[in-house]
């Protein structure tokens, strides 16, 4: 178990700090909607691929995998924006945690895996099956990718085909 978190604090820390001393600061931050959109999908994707896993009753599964996909989406158009909003609001800096971007970050990435976790266990309690593929660390691992995706996206930027750029 320690393995896995140690490997998940790598996977997670290293980009933040790699993209926080590599990125320019511009002077106005823009709203990001592709980069969030793209993100949001594969994060998506990766979250009702494994829920998917889980869910016994196929009617049910469209709207496991909706309900994937959408948060997702709003997570990481959240965490991506996060500039924006402290700029257009500058009341916000004077709040002690909110103040911070990496803070508003990683509280929405607590939020993301809270949330995965929540509703692996609500699966479980519908469809009445022992082993779940959503464990901790999956919970943890979701929870990482939306509050670290945007210092990913500019690692995986290059290896993206054009049309998602």
């Amino acid at each position: 178990m320690m393995k896995h978190l140690r490997w998940l604090l790598y996977l997670v820390i290293v980009p933040i700090v790699f993209a926080q001393r590599t990125a320019a600061k511009s002077a106005s931050p823009e709203l990001q909607l592709k980069s969030a959109i793209v993100c949001g999908l594969i994060i998506g994707l990766y979250e009702a691929i494994t829920l998917m896993k889980d869910v016994a009753v196929p009617q049910h599964k469209f709207g496991h995998a909706a309900h994937a996909f959408i948060y997702a989406l709003v997570a990481t158009f959240a965490v991506f924006n996060v500039e924006f909003v402290l700029g257009l609001i500058p009341a916000l800096k004077t709040v002690p945690v909110i103040s911070s971007v990496l803070g508003i970050r990683i509280i929405i990435g607590v939020i993301t895996a809270i949330k995965v976790h929540a509703v692996s266990r609500a699966t479980k309690a519908q469809a009445n099956i022992s082993g779940l593929s959503e464990t901790w660390f999956h919970t943890f691992f979701v929870g990482g990718l939306v509050a670290a995706s945007p210092y990913i996206w500019n690692l995986i930027l290059p290896a993206l085909p054009a049309f998602l750029r």
